[in-house]
């Protein structure tokens, strides 16, 4: 047969000419390792580029921020200076002392904090004691509290404006604070203070999906989209900032916690911020930050590395599949150009075996044929030699059982001869009869023998089980030279199994010698028959000192008895499990309860009875000859 030639294929497939398997280990490491790698750089590539676009979208939202703070912060700027026009005002400090002064300025701050939306509008002077307030008469008022300390106080009595982000230290609450002076004769009188909450801000900050920071120009965080980040520092503080923000109460009553334990003269700003991301958000995060109009303050977002992450592991994930997926793809092709080469050459070496084969079988079926006819020829032999065998022990009590007629007939005639020489016809004729009837009960028993010891064909018919069991008490007792007291039971009377008469005859003559031989002498053995829908069972129990242990398993070995050596040659059961076994049957073996032993045999059942002879149908049935 014509083998189709190897293409060039086959080495851009990993795979030499002429191979027969797939590729080899090296080789699939090779084209894993290429998948890893596909998979990395694919991971890689897509994490950037899902970083990038993270870093210009929050770039973006931190220009939008910054412009919405810069115009809140912007809205209120003019406020103290346009506030601080009020007559009323100038009046209160003209007049700390006039009741009426001062309560008409906290009426027209009240008013003003209302109209400007702002948390608290309060009026301090020169000294930087607060004289109004528009909280005035509530338990946080400003009234009476000094704030020359705050820089807000300081700058605007020095340049006439002043501004500054601290927590309240009578409140407790942030607030952005702007301070516009009052002056008089070209002096400065005291300064009118509006406080504004950048918290409708804060929250705003909180709507993005990344942490967003306000810093003040100390890098302390004032305003967070995360309350934990709050009032922290990027590194750790100086001495010198410590001690103004002490001086300055900005952030009385909290501690200043930095992010980074690294001093910040050891760190550029923007590596501040990008270090601070990363132990914040893991490695891989990064910061990007905007610094706020005429403010010292900057806004700063931390982007971690997560937002392109799934994305990323989908993407690798599909590129080592890709990969592999080629590499599965060609390795079936090379698998099945290296079948087909097979698949050709194995014909011939099939047609080659099968040939072989035919031949070898043949031989077998012939060699077989001589074994099974062997095995028949020895089979029948075994069968016939376990007949002989019975009949062997049979046969001192068979000529017993003759020679007792023969006597009786002989006496007979010899009376009927002399009563014939009296006249006495009629008792004559009585002692012929008894001649006959003792001529026809010899026929039965030797007719028994016979029948039990030639060889029968192979056919089986259905036969009357009660008949069976009948023969086999009559073949037993013509061997004793005494009554035989066995147990017979057949129920139903007409039970009929497919087997053949003498076999089955056979078997159970072995198993009742062999119980009678185990029973004690005050009880014989007992034989039941009965039937499910498919099998008869023939059980036959003895009271005898059972089945050892240690035998159980040999039972049925041809040449294994339990007797006395010369009292047996153990083939009886061995035969015996033969034959039912041949007529579709078993013969099994196990203890009886209260002592001694069961044997069954199971034959299969015919549901029509032969004429074959009488049901046998009684218990404990006596035998005698």
């Amino acid at each position: 047969m014509q083998k189709p030639a190897v293409d060039a294929g086959d080495e851009a497939m990993g795979r030499a000419p002429g191979a027969r398997a797939g590729w080899s280990r090296g080789q699939w490491y090779l084209w894993f390792f290429a998948a890893l790698a596909t998979a990395l750089i694919v991971h890689r590539h897509v994490l950037h580029w899902q970083t990038d676009e993270a870093v210009q979208a929050a770039s973006s939202r931190l220009e939008l921020l910054g412009a919405a703070l810069h115009t809140e912060l912007a809205r209120h700027e003019t406020l103290p200076g346009i506030l601080a026009l009020e007559a009323t005002l100038a009046a209160a400090l003209a007049a700390p002392d006039d009741p009426a002064a001062v309560q008409a300025a906290n009426v027209y701050l009240r008013r003003a904090r209302a109209l400007v939306d702002a948390e608290a509008v309060y009026l301090i002077d020169r000294s930087g004691v607060t004289i109004a307030s528009s909280n005035a008469g509530q338990p946080d008022s400003f009234v009476g509290q000094n704030y020359a300390f705050r820089p807000y106080f300081v700058d605007a009595m020095r340049t006439g404006f002043g501004r500054f982000y601290a927590i309240g230290t009578t409140t407790g609450r942030p607030g952005y604070f702007l301070a516009a002076a009052l002056e008089a004769a070209a002096a400065a009188q005291g300064a009118l203070v509006v406080k504004v909450s950048l918290g409708e801000f804060e929250r705003t900050l909180a709507a993005g999906p990344w942490p967003t920071l306000v810093l003040d120009e100390n890098g302390v965080v004032i305003l967070a989209s995360r309350s934990d980040l709050r009032y922290r520092s990027l590194v750790p503080l100086s001495a010198a900032q410590r001690a103004t923000m002490a001086a300055t109460r900005q952030y009385d009553g909290k501690a200043i916690t930095p992010m980074l334990s690294i001093p910040e003269s050891t760190l550029a700003p923007a590596e501040a911020r990008t270090s601070a991301a990363r132990q914040l958000l893991g490695a891989g995060s990064t910061a990007v930050h905007r610094d706020l109009v005429k403010q010292p303050w900057q806004l700063a977002s931390f982007v971690g590395a997560s937002p392109g992450g799934a994305v990323a592991v989908v993407a690798a994930a599909f590129g080592f599949s890709m990969i592999m997926g080629m590499a599965l793809l060609l390795h079936a092709i090379a698998l099945r150009r290296a079948r087909q080469r097979d698949l050709l050459e194995r014909e011939d070496e099939i047609q080659r075996r099968i040939e072989a084969g035919t031949r070898k079988l043949q031989t077998q079926l012939e060699v077989q044929a001589q074994t099974e006819a062997m095995l028949r020829a020895t089979t029948d032999s075994a069968v016939q030699a376990g007949k002989l065998t019975v009949l062997g022990q049979m046969s001192a009590g068979v000529s017993h059982e003759l020679n007792q007629p023969l006597t009786a007939m002989r006496h007979f005639a010899e009376a009927g001869q002399m009563l014939i020489a009296a006249g006495d016809l009629d008792a004559a004729d009585r002692n012929f009869g008894k001649i006959a009837r003792l001529s026809e009960h010899m026929g039965q028993i030797v007719g028994h023998l016979r029948s039990h010891a030639r060889k029968q064909p192979g056919e089986k018919t259905a036969i009357s089980v009660a008949a069976v069991v009948d023969g086999a008490l009559q073949l037993l007792q013509a061997g004793q030279n005494t009554a035989i007291n066995v147990g017979v039971q057949v129920d139903p009377p007409d039970l009929t199994v497919l087997a053949q008469h003498v076999r089955v005859e056979q078997v159970l003559v072995n198993l009742l010698r062999n119980a009678m031989e185990a029973s004690p002498a005050d009880e014989g053995p007992c034989l039941q028959a009965w039937g499910d829908q498919s099998d008869a069972y023939i059980d036959v129990r003895d009271r005898g000192p059972g089945v050892k242990p240690e035998a159980r398993d040999h039972l049925f070995e041809p040449f294994f008895t339990t007797k006395s050596r010369g009292q047996g040659l153990g083939l009886g059961l061995a035969v015996s499990k033969m034959i039912t076994r041949e007529l579709g049957g078993d013969l099994t073996a196990h203890e009886r309860e209260g002592g001694g032993a069961v044997f069954r045999v199971r034959l299969p059942r015919v549901s029509a009875a032969p004429m074959a002879g009488p049901a046998v149908n009684r218990i404990a049935t006596t035998h005698e000859r």
